[in-house]
């Protein structure tokens, strides 16, 4: 397969898991998308699941006209998503005004576009570095960006939890557009809340550089669970890397192949190494004083 793609998620120290989050691969078009219900409203896993269910769906639907003009595919998908959890929400027994925030990307191998409402992130990762991030559509990220407050006071804020755009409600999301160019190895990262304000962006950077992405993301997650203990909200991270078309295999490789050990073992080492660089990783952020 083209693309290597992962996902992990954690319950945390929650009652019910609002988290919802899908990957589809039409050829070399890739789609990832990642929701996180509210829970300051009603049945927000309700919320997440209609969201990523629509998205996954409309791009199944139709990956060429994804491919022929992906912003445009982006805003029409995102803003049919809102649709579809207001739908939900009024189809409950009781209507809900259910929830959610959104992040969704579309990737080709040399180029990546990608659309969100609140707070759920995508990292674009390159090299061991965060080289792009999206913007969190929050009132203390508001704060920040006009200098109003130290980032370093972010994290103790009390309305840092407070999202200002979000799927449902009577109003349609701001969504946000971006897009970047992608190199040969780039890592798409997305993720919840529950990862990325749990662990410092050295662990996530980490990820880029790890072999084996389901390895790393199984990694990432469970630091970020025990760190937030006994308070850790549901954690989710999906994951694609461009890998290419495999290439064909002699005689000789195949044979080489027949002696290489097997697929546990592959599994055990790839496991190691991930979480070998993502624990430096950590190690040199705690060194650097956080």
């Amino acid at each position: 397969m083209p693309w290597e793609h992962a996902a992990a998620n954690r319950l945390g120290n929650r009652a019910l898991n609002q988290d919802r989050w899908g990957v589809a691969v039409e050829g070399e078009l890739a789609l990832a998308a990642v929701a996180d219900g509210m829970g300051g409203h009603p049945r927000g896993e309700l919320a997440a699941e209609a969201a990523v269910t629509h998205l996954l769906a409309r791009f199944r639907a139709d990956p060429r006209a994804a491919a022929a003009r992906p912003r445009a595919f982006l805003r029409d998908a995102v803003e049919g998503a809102h649709a579809a959890v207001v739908a939900a929400g009024r189809a409950a027994r009781p209507p809900a005004d259910a929830r959610t925030t959104v992040v969704v990307c579309l990737a080709r191998p040399d180029r990546a576009w990608w659309a969100h409402a609140g707070d759920s992130r995508l990292y674009l990762l390159r090299g061991g570095e965060v080289v792009a991030r999206t913007r969190d559509h929050t009132y203390v990220a508001t704060l920040e960006a006009e200098g109003l407050l130290d980032p370093r006071e972010a994290a103790g804020h009390p309305l840092r939890n407070y999202v200002l755009e979000s799927l449902g409600g009577s109003e349609p999301p701001r969504a946000e557009l971006d897009e970047s160019p992608l190199a040969p190895g780039d890592v798409l990262l997305l993720c919840t809340d529950g990862l990325w304000s749990a662990v410092p962006e050295g662990v996530i950077a980490a990820i880029g550089e790890a072999p084996e992405l389901a390895a790393a993301l199984e990694m990432a997650v469970a630091e970020a669970e025990a760190a937030s203990f006994p308070r850790a909200d549901n954690v989710t991270a999906v994951a694609l890397r461009w890998r290419g078309p495999a290439p064909e295999r002699g005689r000789a490789e195949e044979a080489a192949a027949e002696g290489a050990p097997d697929a546990a073992e592959d599994a055990d080492d790839a496991l190691a190494r991930a979480v070998r660089t993502l624990r430096e990783a950590l190690a040199e952020h705690e060194r650097g004083g956080g």
